[in-house]
């Protein structure tokens, strides 16, 4: 099994629990906002690395790296073509990894073009790349908790029962099941 460590937003900083991570990775993927040249440069003295750039980087980065990216590693290929709702799965989880929409699409959307998913199951499954609530670490998540007078906004005892969970979780599956029944019919 190959072990890939994706990466976004780095932002010109990279610091020694990464390089761990990348030290344990077969292969890093960097999904833009680079910020530094440097710091691609560091990951790949140690490991392969496919990276795009991002709205904050400069000249000589988005000389490095293209805006898209695409590769296919084999075998997902034929599992997301067969059950093309899986494709859905990946985006909710590489943004709750990512903690970024943005990234998410830039990152997987080209992949679904690839792989000529159809464009309407595309954009349908867009509401997916809303998974930045499903662990508590985002910033508003944060500041909701801690503005809370009440004491009704808490994040519980284990790190997924938060009082964000259920909503989230329900918003997102009804809005790409809503856009799917939309496409459906358009």
């Amino acid at each position: 099994m190959v072990r890939i460590l994706l990466l976004s937003d780095t932002h010109s900083y990279i610091d020694n629990q990464i390089l761990k991570f990348v030290k344990q990775a077969d292969e890093v993927w960097h999904a833009g906002d680079i910020g530094d040249i440097k710091v691609t440069d560091i990951i790949k003295e140690l490991k392969p690395l496919r990276a795009v750039y991002g709205n904050i980087d400069n000249a000589q980065i988005r000389t490095e790296f293209p805006l898209d990216n695409e590769f296919i590693i084999e075998g997902v290929s034929g599992l997301i073509q067969d059950h093309q709702w899986v494709f859905g799965i990946g985006l909710f989880v590489l943004s709750i990894l990512l903690f970024s929409q943005a990234a998410t699409v830039v990152t997987l959307m080209p992949v679904g073009v690839a792989l000529d998913l159809p464009p309407e199951l595309l954009i349908a499954l867009y509401p997916a790349v809303n998974g930045f609530f499903f662990l508590p670490t985002y910033g508003t998540i944060l500041a909701g908790v801690s503005f809370d007078q009440t004491g009704t906004t808490k994040i519980g005892k284990y790190l997924v029962n938060h009082s964000f969970m259920i909503p989230g979780l329900v918003t997102t599956f009804s809005a790409v099941v809503i856009a799917l029944i939309i496409s459906y019919f358009i």
